[in-house]
């Protein structure tokens, strides 16, 4: 079977050169548009940044 998307996609480090609110949108617009059905993310506190 042809695989058509991911199941989750999972943020290790945020890229510190990409606004925070960017990222979470791009996420957002990948889940919407089925290819994804989920995002996760670890070390993410927004502070560390």
């Amino acid at each position: 079977m042809p695989l058509r998307g991911r199941d989750i996609l999972w943020v290790h480090i945020w890229d510190r050169h990409t606004p925070l609110e960017e990222t979470l949108r791009a996420l957002d617009d990948a889940v919407s548009a089925g290819k994804l059905s989920g995002a996760a993310g670890s070390r993410v506190d927004p502070a560390a940044r």
